[in-house]
């Protein structure tokens, strides 16, 4: 450093690597800029979708739960309206559900009717003979 004169030192001569080589690291600085602006971009839309997704589900759980509640109220007030008729209702649904049974009940009577009233003196004949 005995003979530094405080003026540069360095080459004013550039070598064609170098500038090929300050071309590919500005090449590769703009692609990550790009990279890091879609990046942002992508970021920023996951937020409002994300909102948006978070706003409508919790709006719509309040709206059925609202419905919900609003049917099982309505659903308590026709089972208490059912109960009051429970001794009206019971009978009638035994009645429907054995009226297979009193049909055919009903049909072997009327046949056994139609039989004796048809031939009965016949038949009263034959036996006490």
């Amino acid at each position: 450093m005995e003979n530094y004169s405080g003026d540069e030192r360095r080459q004013t001569v550039k070598c064609e690597a170098h500038e090929l080589l300050y071309d590919v690291v500005k090449q590769i600085r703009d692609k990550l800029d790009d990279m890091e602006e879609r990046q942002i971009e992508q970021q920023d839309r996951l937020i409002r979708v994300e909102a948006i997704v978070q706003n409508g589900l919790s709006h719509n759980v309040k709206e059925m739960r609202e419905r919900l509640d609003k049917f099982c109220d309505e659903a308590e007030k026709r089972l208490v309206v059912l109960e009051a008729f429970n001794w009206f209702r019971k009978p009638l649904t035994k009645l429907k559900d054995n009226v297979i049974e009193w049909l055919i009940i009903a049909v072997s009577a009327g046949g056994v009717m139609y039989f004796f009233y048809h031939c009965g003196n016949k038949f009263l004949d034959k036996v006490l003979k």
